[in-house]
């Protein structure tokens, strides 16, 4: 998981990570659009809290998202 500039790598860091600094503002975190769905991609925009960030998964041909990566909208 890369947090725009920081990552996170196993699922124990990334657990922490969405508790310490996702979940705690869940109530304001919503989906807005798909943005581009490909074989193994795709990009998501989401609003959060007052701003607008866009994430991007890659999974595997299981469909386990291998790498996920959050930045601030362009």
């Amino acid at each position: 998981m890369i947090d725009v500039r920081r990552e996170f790598a196993g699922k124990e860091a990334i657990h922490f990570w969405a508790k310490r600094e996702v979940m705690p503002g869940g109530q304001s975190f919503r989906h807005r659009q798909i943005l581009v769905a490909e074989p193994g991609y795709a990009k998501t925009e989401v609003k959060w809290a007052s701003w607008v960030a866009h994430y991007h998964y890659w999974w595997d041909g299981d469909g386990k998202i291998t790498k996920m990566s959050l930045q601030y909208a362009d």
